[in-house]
C-alpha cells in the first residue's frame, strides 16, 4: 500500500530504539515527507524532524491528551452522572438552570417549587429531554420547617449532591403581590429570599462538605449585580439590601466551607423573564440602554455562568461574585 507521501506502508518489524510512531514512517523518505508524515495521526501528535531520524515530542503528546480529555468531558458532561438541586425551578432562570445542569451531564436534579407545580412539571420535562431525572420537591421557602424539610428530602432523594443552587425569590411584582404595599413586599423578600436561603444553605452546606466525592461540590446563590451600588425607587429599596444581603452571607460561607465546598455567587442585570416580557417601553429602554450588549439578558445567560461554577474542573474558583449584565454602560450619550 502507498502512503500519501510516497514510500511502502506496508506493516514491518519494529526496529530496536525506534518509537511506534517512527517504525511507521517509510524509511526512503525525504527529511520534508518525514515531517509532513504526523499528517496521519489524527489525534495532533506532532513528529519533530531532528536530522536523518524523527521523534515525539512530549510536549505535543502532553498537550494533545489534554486536548483529547477536554473533548472527552464536553461530549459527556462536565457533571457527568453527579445530582444537582435548582431551588425556585418551576420557571424562567431556575428552568433554565436545572435543563443546563441536565445538558452537562447531571443525572438527578431536583426542582424545587412552592405552588407552581404546572411549571415545575413543564421544567421536569425538558430536564427529562436533556437526559436526566427530575425529582419534583414542593416547599414553601418563607417557612423555616419547610426549608428543614426540603434539605432533608434533596438528600434522602439524591444521595450525594454535588451541585446546589439557591435561585429561589419571591415574585412581588406580578399577579396579586404586585398590589402590595411596600412593607408587604420587603418582608416577603427578607422571609423567602434571605432568611429560607440562609437557612437552608446552613443545613445543606456541612452536609456538602462530609460527602466523600472526588472534586469539591460547588453550592451557587443568585444575587443581584445593583445591589451594592444601588438603583432608585421601591424596587432598589426592595430587592438592593435583600440580594447584597445574600451576597454578603454567599462570601461567609465560601470562608466557612472551604476547601470541602465551593461557594460563588451570579449577580444576573436585566433579565427578561415573565416581568420583562410585559412592562414598559421605559423599563425596555432602560434594560437595553444599560447594557453595553444593548439587549436583554437571557435565563440562559444566567445558567450557563452557574454551569461554569458548578463544573468540578474550576475547583480553584470560590468566593466569588460574577456579573452576568452585559457589561454596565457608563458612556455618555452624544446623540
Amino acid at each position: 500500500m502507498q502512503g500519501a507521501v510516497g514510500g511502502d506502508w506496508s506493516p514491518r518489524p519494529r526496529k530496536r530504539g525506534r518509537s511506534v510512531l517512527q517504525s511507521a514512517v517509510p524509511s526512503g523518505t525525504d527529511l520534508r515527507s518525514r515531517v509532513a508524515c504526523r499528517a496521519p495521526f489524527r489525534l495532533g501528535v506532532g513528529v519533530v524532524a531532528v536530522g536523518p531520524r524523527c521523534f515525539v515530542s512530549v510536549r505535543c503528546v502532553c498537550f494533545s491528551v489534554l486536548v483529547l480529555l477536554r473533548r472527552v468531558v464536553l461530549l459527556i458532561g462536565a457533571l457527568k452522572g453527579t445530582s444537582a438541586v435548582v431551588t425556585g425551578a418551576s420557571s424562567g432562570i431556575g428552568r433554565a438552570i436545572a435543563v443546563r445542569l441536565a445538558s452537562e451531564g447531571a443525572s438527578r436534579v431536583v426542582i424545587h417549587y412552592r405552588s407552581n407545580e404546572s411549571g415545575a412539571s413543564q421544567t421536569a420535562d425538558l430536564v427529562r429531554q436533556a437526559g436526566a431525572d427530575p425529582v419534583l420537591i414542593a416547599a414553601d421557602l418563607g417557612d423555616t420547617s419547610d426549608c428543614s424539610r426540603l434539605v432533608d428530602d434533596c438528600f434522602g432523594q439524591l444521595g450525594a449532591i454535588q451541585t446546589w443552587v439557591n435561585n429561589a425569590g419571591a415574585d412581588v411584582l406580578t399577579g396579586a403581590a404586585g398590589q402590595w404595599t411596600f412593607e408587604e413586599k420587603l418582608r416577603r423578600l427578607i422571609d423567602v429570599d434571605f432568611v429560607g436561603t440562609v437557612c437552608m444553605s446552613r443545613l445543606a452546606g456541612p452536609r456538602m462538605a462530609s460527602q466523600q466525592l472526588p472534586s469539591p461540590p460547588a453550592m451557587i446563590f443568585l444575587g443581584w449585580d445593583q445591589s451594592t451600588e444601588g438603583m432608585e425607587g421601591d424596587a432598589g429599596q426592595m430587592f438592593g439590601p435583600v440580594k447584597a444581603a445574600v451576597t454578603a452571607y454567599a462570601k461567609s460561607l465560601a470562608q466557612t466551607l472551604a476547601p470541602q465546598v465551593r461557594v460563588n455567587c451570579v449577580a444576573p442585570g436585566w433579565i427578561q423573564t415573565s416581568w420583562g416580557e410585559t412592562t414598559s417601553d421605559y423599563w425596555n429602554d432602560r434594560a437595553t440602554g444599560q447594557a453595553l450588549m444593548h439587549r436583554w439578558g437571557r435565563p440562559e445567560d444566567i445558567a450557563a455562568a452557574v454551569a461554569y461554577l458548578a463544573d468540578p474542573s474550576n475547583s480553584f474558583v470560590t468566593g466569588q461574585v460574577i456579573q452576568v449584565n452585559g457589561g454596565w454602560n457608563r458612556r455618555f450619550p452624544t446623540d
